[in-house]
């Protein structure tokens, strides 16, 4: 992660809505052969007008959009993608944005292009320790794993991150631990030293046999 090459833009503002692409996450799908974008699109900081689908040939792109306000859980939130082995794709966003939703995560299986839910529908929720954003998803080990931090995305001193695992990417899921903060410190989002990494998780790599 030393050297970079600028590639130019993956998505150009003519091919996607004039608001802030939020959260963007890309896949692979191998039925297709194409590069899959979901995004959140924000008109500004704090609202927002939904899921947009873009894809591209390439990963570097470039991406087109062919999906808009693609309704998941009822309220657009922090998201990510997993690819599971048998090709299959889920969709997993926090429900803090809901008032009329229980704090936690909803999984959904999306169809087969990985441009929305598939349908019939088939999703499933968990509820988490406290209000959770910022989700990430993967396999190891023959487990599913979600990480997942407190609502405090700016705050100083970062945010949990609380660990949930399933057997199958639909539950049931446990809440594991809370790997972000320090332990025997009171809940401080305003203190440096109130979290380990002192900041949301945004993605997990495998580096050799470890993930970071």
């Amino acid at each position: 992660l030393v050297s970079w090459t600028y590639l130019g833009h993956a998505l150009v503002r003519a091919h996607r809505p004039q608001g802030i692409e939020f959260r963007p996450h890309v896949v692979y799908n191998a039925r297709t052969g194409k590069f899959v974008m979901w995004f959140e699109d924000r008109p500004d900081a704090i609202s927002s007008s939904g899921f947009f689908i873009a894809t591209a040939d390439k990963p570097d792109g470039p991406f087109t959009t062919v999906a808009d306000k693609v309704a998941v859980a009822d309220v657009p939130g922090d998201f990510d993608l997993l690819v599971d082995e048998d090709g299959l794709c889920y969709h997993v966003q926090t429900t803090t944005n809901d008032p009329h939703a229980t704090n936690g995560l909803v999984i959904t299986v999306l169809n087969d292009e990985y441009t929305g839910p598939a349908m019939p529908r088939r999703s499933a929720g968990f509820v988490a320790p406290q209000a959770a954003e910022g989700p990430v998803f993967f396999k190891r080990g023959g487990g599913y794993y979600i990480l997942a931090g407190t609502t405090c995305c700016a705050c100083r001193g970062g945010s949990s991150i609380y660990v949930f695992r399933a057997p199958s990417p639909l539950g049931p899921w446990r809440f594991v631990s809370d790997v972000g903060s320090v332990p025997g410190r009171a809940p401080n989002p305003h203190s440096p030293d109130n979290f380990v990494t002192r900041a949301q998780a945004s993605t997990v790599i495998a580096v050799g046999s470890h993930l970071v």
